[in-house]
């Protein structure tokens, strides 16, 4: 009787196409905010974006809405430096620490393995329940 309630769940079980998610990402440009302790934005403010060996990369003004935009290079850290009316901040920006993790395939192996068991003992106790 086992083995033909084994066999009913293994037929019942349609074919499955087994496929792998991938994960990439690209970084097209770092978007930088400025804005004034009482939450105004920082309108026309001079920026200056320096590489990690302290060279100019890039230079230009902040927008209507506060924000500058930059293509960076992989791999570099960059210091910006926004300045308005008396006013200068900075922050540091590393774009060389990006980091994407996928798990092992024999975790999925496995983990998809104990799914499938799983089920058959959950069919095999409702046909056990039923007699």
């Amino acid at each position: 009787m086992r083995v033909v309630v084994l066999l009913l769940v293994l037929l019942m079980v349609l074919p499955v196409n087994a496929h792998r998610m991938h994960v990439d990402y690209k970084i097209n440009e770092i978007e930088i905010y400025a804005w004034y302790s009482g939450g105004e934005k920082v309108v026309n403010g001079d920026v200056k974006v320096y590489r990690s060996d302290g060279s100019l990369y890039i230079e230009g003004r902040t927008d209507e809405n506060g924000t500058f935009r930059f293509k960076p290079e992989i791999g570099e850290s960059y210091r910006v430096v926004v300045e308005s009316i008396g006013h200068r901040a900075e922050c540091d920006v590393n774009v060389s620490k990006v980091i994407v993790r996928e798990e092992p395939l024999y975790l999925k192996v496995v983990s998809g393995l104990g799914y499938l068991m799983g089920l058959a003992g959950l069919s095999m106790f409702i046909a056990r329940r039923r007699r």
